[in-house]
Formats: structure tokens, C-alpha cells, sequence
């Protein structure tokens, strides 16, 4: 028998939270999500490694689902989802090494969740209510932590490290196109940035119409930053054509090696370009610094002290050293949801002088149902006009929670390790691409047993011209990856680690292959290094 419109109602009506939070309704919200977690740990897999048994998608499954008909319990929907968290690997334990995908805190998750109860939406104060205080004090805090004045910068949160690249380069773009808003780009601007550096930044210049071709990469150095002399070259070689620069693009930390640019030189050389060349505008300069920003909490921590006892103190301020100069840049990509330990997606795109927004800004006339009240309106400049808060409070939460020494303390933790898993997997042979680099990423290539004592010649050989040696280490390498990920998927046994078939390209334009191994668990422990290595080992003989 169906139900009724008035008892359908008052079921659906249990289905959700008391708008009030009363107690008693509370407690609904608090046994569905005590069941949600107990399942998921009930379909742990393996030693456990993964939310689930990473059973194969099955997407002709998914496409000939439709809407049911009737509405469904609590009871059925929870198992119903929770099923598709399988295949997740478990990114905090201490043998998940795959990425920088990091375990989120406690206090984040707390954040993301009570956003997701009170559903702000923080494109203005009518909606978003003191969560736009919160993202206020986020961009403040994170102003100050990499040196810019926070009288006069200002930022938002977006959709990710793509969106903080996406506002760097269009504010980069307008400065050089006075009326391209309105008549669209007419020209061709450039925008450069290193051969390392993040996929998204080509996505960024699709989809703002600057076009791909007007990308230019610059050659990166042994240790994976940017040659600041070819970048010298090529920005006179464009200049003296007459073309327009609208973006340099460092990056400080990049996603494979954790390569470091330069920045201070990079700033240097286009204030000293403008000068040369009576520049009638400033190209700007957006660091992509979603990973490496973190690393500014030793800005202002002693090394030569070291109250902490933090291990490869030494190490960690050369990396300081360049991530210190992050204020240098124009506007700057901040992921909390990287090594910031907050859930996705939680991406803060900051810039030194809000001047700078007015290029981007929308007239209030244009958008005559908003903006009435408060005097908080980001909606205007935003390319969103829809933006949550759970990445603003999770945010928050964490620079609560882990404070300076927090951070600075895993930061550590992670470099420790880092260095303890690339001292172990030379001993079985394996040659560490950016050795140069230091943080929490390690790219390395294991060689077939007749180039084992010489692997390093091998390698130097493979870079140089030797295209059918790149070719043979380069498969035997993605055979030890699909060794290891065979035997974690279909046993639950061993780790999850990762590989990327262009590390960077040889100097005849080949792609390298390397693996790499991420150390981000807080859990981690000189115990897991040793099974992390082990099992690469054994995929080592099995294959040979």
C-alpha cells in the first residue's frame, strides 16, 4: 500500500536534522554516522591497506542504474554507499606511499563536517554568515606565515590547486589585455613556467582561451628547479619581439621530485626586465606553491637552536631557504588538503595587493539579487558563485590544531623518513632521481641485474642518448610497479606506493620512468621503511 502525502512527509522529515539540533533528533545523525564507520572498518582489506577489496569498476553496472521509485531508510542507504569507498587506499597507514594524499586530522574532518550541517555559502555574508570571518582569518594567518602584508593582501577559496593557477594566470592575462574582458584576447600572451611543472597549468591555458601554444617551458636543472639562465634567454628572446609576458609561473614544490624554483631570482630578473625594457606593465608572477608553501612555518623558527630536536634540521632550512621568498610573488596557490593534512578539496588562492582583484571584479549591477547586506562580497571576483565552507574550516581547524610546531614537527617526521627510505633502497640497488631534492618525495629507478654495479653510468648513458637502454630500464621498472600493485590488489598484502612515466624527458626528448614512494603518514616508523623496501625487493627477484 503506498503511503500517504502527509505520511511520507513526516518519514522524510526524520530524515533529516532538527534545524534546531535538538538532542534527541541529534542522536539520528550520530548513530547513522557511528554505523557508516563501524561498516567501514568491518570492510577493511588486507593487512589492512584498503577501505574494501579493490574489486574491478563496474561502470556498465553504474550506467543502467535509474532514480528508484520510493524513498529508502537510513538503514539501507549507508550500506549502500559505504560500498563504494572500496578500492580507497587507506592513506594513512604507514605503508600507503603513494602520493601526497595525506591522512586528515581529526580537528579537519571536524570542520568539514559541522560545514557540511550548517551549509554555508561563503560567496557573501547573507549566506555564509561568520564563515567568511573564518576565511578572512585563514587568508591573514597565511599571509603573514609567507611574508606578505596583510593590510594589503587578500584571497579566497577555490576549487582546487588548478583553480589557484587558474587566478594567478588570468590576473597575469588582464594586465597585459586592458579590455580583454570585454572584447576577449586579441593578441597572444605568454606564459612560462618550468618542464616540471604541474599538468594543470596547460589545462589553465585551454580554458582561459590563452591557448596551449602560448605555454612555454623552461628547461629545469639536475636538482628539478628552473634554469633561471635559459629563462633569462627566453624572456629576452620575447621581449625583444615585441611579445607580451602576462605569467611566470615557479613552482616550489613540484609533485614529483619536490623540486624547488628559485623565486628570488625570479623576481629579480622580471623587475630588472621591466627596467631594461620600459616595461608599460609588470608581467606577473603566481607561484604554484600548493605543496611547498607548508615549509614557511620555518620562517621564523632558529635553526641554529633547534628547540625542537628536529632531525635534519640542516636539510630542512636549505629548503627554507628558497620557500622563504614565496612573499616575492604576486599571488601564490595554497592546498590544505596536500601537506596541510585537511580533507578535499580545501585550496586557498591568495594575493599580495587586493588591488590586484579590481582586475577581475564584476560590477554589483550585473547581479541585482545579491549583495544587499554585509560588506563581505567575494561573489564579485570569484569565478564561482556557489563556494562551500568546508575547506575554509577544515582549513582553519588545522592551523588551530597543528599550530607552527605541529606542522613543523610532521614536516620533519616526513623528511626523517624520507631520507631512512632512500638510504635503504640504494642498498638494493636503486639509483635516487632527485637526491638534489629534499622533502617528503622520492623518485627512483631500480636497473636489470647486468647494469646493477654500474647503475649509475647506466643512468647517465640512458639520459644522454642511449634511447634503446631508457627503453629496456624503463619496462623493467613499470614491471616491478605492476608486480607490487598486482599482488596489494589482489591479496591485500604489501604496499601502495606509485610510479610516473615522465619523471622528465632525456636530452633527445625521451620520457623517463621513475617510482616513487611519498612519506606523509604521521604513523610512519623506521619498521614500515624496511617492509616498504622489502617488498619492492621481492618484486625485484620475482621478475628477474
Amino acid at each position: 500500500m503506498n503511503k500517504s502525502y502527509k505520511d511520507l512527509l513526516n518519514t522524510l522529515q526524520s530524515g533529516f536534522l532538527d534545524p534546531l539540533l535538538v538532542k534527541s533528533r541529534r542522536d539520528l545523525l550520530e548513530i547513522a554516522m557511528e554505523d557508516a564507520l563501524d561498516r567501514l572498518e568491518g570492510m577493511q582489506y588486507g593487512s589492512p591497506i584498503w577501505w574494501g577489496k579493490g574489486e574491478e569498476i563496474d561502470y556498465e553496472r553504474a550506467w543502467r542504474q535509474e532514480m528508484p521509485e520510493d524513498s529508502s531508510s537510513l538503514k539501507e542507504v549507508i550500506p549502500y554507499i559505504v560500498q563504494f569507498l572500496k578500492g580507497i587506499p587507506i592513506y594513512g597507514h604507514p605503508e600507503t606511499v603513494s602520493n601526497v594524499i595525506p591522512q586528515s586530522t581529526i580537528s579537519s574532518i571536524i570542520g568539514a563536517t559541522l560545514a557540511a550541517i550548517c551549509n554555508p555559502n561563503i560567496m557573501e555574508e547573507a549566506y555564509g554568515g561568520k564563515a567568511c570571518e573564518a576565511e578572512i582569518e585563514v587568508v591573514s594567518m597565511t599571509s603573514s606565515l609567507i611574508g606578505y602584508d596583510k593590510k594589503k593582501s587578500c584571497g579566497f577559496f577555490t576549487f582546487g590547486g588548478t583553480g589557484t593557477n587558474m587566478y594567478g594566470i588570468k590576473i597575469g592575462a588582464q594586465k597585459v589585455t586592458k579590455d580583454g574582458r570585454e572584447k576577449g584576447l586579441r593578441k597572444d600572451v605568454k606564459v612560462l613556467t618550468s618542464d616540471v611543472s604541474h599538468y594543470s597549468i596547460l589545462n589553465v591555458m585551454d580554458w582561459l582561451g590563452i591557448g596551449t601554444d602560448n605555454l612555454i617551458k623552461i628547461r629545469s636543472e639536475e636538482d628539478n628547479s628552473i634554469s633561471i639562465s635559459d629563462l633569462e634567454k627566453e624572456l629576452h628572446k620575447l621581449l625583444d619581439n615585441e611579445e607580451d609576458i602576462a605569467c611566470i609561473v615557479p613552482t616550489l614544490g613540484t609533485t614529483d621530485s619536490f623540486g624547488v624554483d628559485n623565486i628570488k631570482d625570479v623576481a629579480k630578473l622580471r623587475d630588472d626586465l621591466v627596467d631594461e625594457y620600459s616595461l608599460d606593465y609588470i608581467p606577473h608572477i603566481h607561484a604554484d606553491s600548493v605543496i611547498g608553501w607548508v615549509f614557511s612555518v620555518f620562517n621564523d623558527y632558529d635553526f641554529d637552536k633547534n628547540s625542537l630536536g628536529l632531525p635534519w634540521s640542516d636539510d630542512i632550512k636549505k629548503i627554507n631557504d628558497k620557500i622563504k621568498y614565496l612573499y616575492l610573488a604576486d599571488s601564490a596557490g595554497i592546498d590544505f588538503h596536500k601537506l596541510g593534512y585537511a580533507p578535499y578539496i580545501s585550496s586557498l588562492f591568495i594575493l599580495k595587493d587586493r588591488k590586484d582583484l579590481d582586475l577581475i571584479s564584476r560590477d554589483e549591477s550585473l547581479m541585482p539579487y545579491l549583495y544587499h547586506t554585509g560588506h563581505y562580497h567575494p561573489g564579485r571576483y570569484t569565478l564561482e558563485t556557489s563556494r562551500g565552507g568546508g575547506g575554509v574550516l577544515s582549513a582553519l581547524s588545522n592551523l588551530h590544531f597543528l599550530g607552527k610546531n605541529g606542522y613543523r614537527v610532521l614536516l620533519a617526521h616526513s623528511v626523517e623518513m624520507t631520507m631512512l627510505f632512500r638510504e635503504k633502497v640504494k642498498e638494493i640497488g636503486a639509483v635516487i632521481l632527485n637526491d638534489k631534492n629534499i622533502g617528503p618525495s622520492t623518485l627512483f629507478r631500480i636497473y636489470p641485474e647486468e647494469y646493477k654495479d654500474n647503475r649509475l653510468d647506466a643512468y647517465k648513458k640512458e639520459i644522454e642518448d642511449n634511447a634503446s637502454l631508457l627503453k629496456v630500464c624503463n619496462e623493467y621498472n613499470e614491471r616491478i610497479f605492476r608486480r607490487v600493485d598486482e599482488r596489494v590488489r589482489s591479496k591485500g598484502e604489501g604496499i601502495i606506493f606509485s610510479m610516473t612515466k615522465r619523471y622528465k624527458q632525456t636530452e633527445y626528448g625521451a620520457d623517463i620512468t621513475a617510482l616513487k614512494a611519498y612519506m606523509t603518514s604521521p604513523h610512519i616508523k623506521n619498521e614500515n621503511i624496511e617492509s616498504i623496501v622489502k617488498e619492492i625487493s621481492n618484486a625485484i627477484t620475482q621478475i628477474t
